[in-house]
């Protein structure tokens, strides 16, 4: 795999887990507080492994520019 296959790879990955981490915190944003703790708890797992994938990304693939300003995007 080339150098520029492995970065369009990680862009790939990259834009998934964000889309990820988009969509489920809509889902908790729009959800009324009927919800049991379990499902919250979820959720808030799917976000935070999402921005985990983000952050590892960014950290190997820096010129993807996902980091602005020190905060991931």
């Amino acid at each position: 795999m080339t150098e520029a296959e492995r970065m369009d790879k990680a862009k790939e990955w990259r834009d998934a887990a964000a889309a990820r981490r988009d969509f489920a915190q809509a889902e908790i944003d729009a959800e009324p507080n009927d919800k049991p703790e379990p499902w919250w708890n979820a959720q808030y797992e799917i976000v935070e492994s999402c921005w985990d994938r983000i952050r590892l990304i960014d950290a190997l693939f820096p010129e993807l520019g996902g980091v602005v300003d020190g905060k991931h995007t």
